[in-house]
């Protein structure tokens, strides 16, 4: 069972056009977990996730509270990430800010 120890860490689910992005998100900064559109973006040279990327910005519209996202923005518990395989390794990192980056 993982538990988060810092409830300011969420999780968030950003759904914007045909591509879904899962941030793992603090007041520390950022880590995306996972996202639909990243081959474009490899294909474009662009190898980690910008703080300018509209799904960063929107995921940060929410946690902060600074406007409205122009998304569809859902909070994830961390027992409805456990059933997504690929993401456990950066789960397992949850108790800690270790590894954000700064946004």
């Amino acid at each position: 069972m993982i538990t988060m120890t810092d409830e300011s860490v969420k999780i968030i689910k950003v759904k914007h056009r045909k591509t879904i992005t899962i941030v793992k998100i603090s007041q520390m900064g950022y880590e995306v977990l996972s996202c639909s559109n990243h081959d474009q973006c490899r294909r474009l040279g662009i190898m980690r996730c910008p703080a300018y990327c509209e799904k960063i910005v929107f995921a940060k519209d929410y946690y902060f509270k600074r406007r409205k996202p122009k998304a569809e923005v859902v909070e994830i518990d961390v027992k409805e990430i456990e059933r997504f395989p690929h993401l456990m390794d950066v789960v397992r990192s949850f108790g800690s800010d270790q590894g954000l980056r700064r946004s």
